[in-house]
């Protein structure tokens, strides 16, 4: 899985992952990002 990249578009901040080819593969708003990332195990 590709690491995510955070995008400010100045009304909101996305996550964003990216294709091989560079393409927008998969784009999660932060708020709903950061809820599931408290949900989650922690790997470190």
């Amino acid at each position: 899985m590709s690491k995510r990249e955070l995008i400010d578009t100045g009304t909101d901040m996305r996550y964003v992952r990216r294709d091989e080819e560079g393409r927008f593969k998969e784009v999660v708003d932060v708020g709903r990002s950061l809820s599931q990332d408290r949900k989650r195990e922690v790997k470190h």
